[in-house]
């Protein structure tokens, strides 16, 4: 089995003038996190990403990061950044072969040219022949519309959307599931 994983997060404040550039993705500020230094960053981390990579790693697949995009709260993202990562995920995609594509995406990215992010993320992912994708959202009010908004896209076009598990709600107790 073979695996792509991407996460593209960010959640835009409007009201910021300030755009939101590459190196707000960038951990060391200038290099996206990538390929093998993506998942060795993420592996075995309490992350969406972290949780990809066990998932795989559990099922014997053969995994493909094609880039880890993700920065703290700020205005709208710089086009060119978005282009650059989005372009990362879209060139993996067309590349074919993939038997599942996890898309780790916050759901709340504004974009200089887009008002949804995610949304022209997976405009352009279905351009390719893709057979599932499974959405990861924060379990949060934004996070739960923007997979519902996103597994509405998707399913028209005959491809398997999943989600990865959420468990208990932040604040929830065993004692009341």
């Amino acid at each position: 089995m073979r695996l792509l994983l991407a996460t593209m997060s960010h959640e835009t404040n409007t009201f910021s003038p300030v755009p939101t550039k590459l190196a707000r993705f960038c951990r060391d500020g200038t290099t996206l996190l990538k390929g093998e230094a993506a998942a060795d960053f993420y592996r075995n981390t309490g992350t969406c990403m972290g949780g990809y990579l066990q998932v795989a790693a559990e099922a014997g697949a053969a995994i493909t990061v094609a880039v880890c995009a993700s920065a703290p709260p700020s205005g709208r993202v710089d086009a060119e950044a978005f282009e650059l990562f989005c372009g990362l995920i879209t060139d993996a995609v067309a590349a074919g072969g993939w038997d599942g594509i996890m898309l780790d995406l916050h759901g709340a990215m504004a974009v200089e040219t887009f008002e949804d992010g995610e949304g022209e993320l997976l405009r352009r992912i279905e351009e390719h022949p893709v057979r599932e994708v499974v959405l990861a959202t924060n379990p949060t009010v934004e996070g739960d519309a923007t997979a519902l908004y996103l597994s509405r896209l998707i399913k028209p076009l005959s491809i398997k959307v999943s989600r990865i598990a959420l468990g208990l709600p932040v604040g929830g107790d065993l004692d009341y599931a």
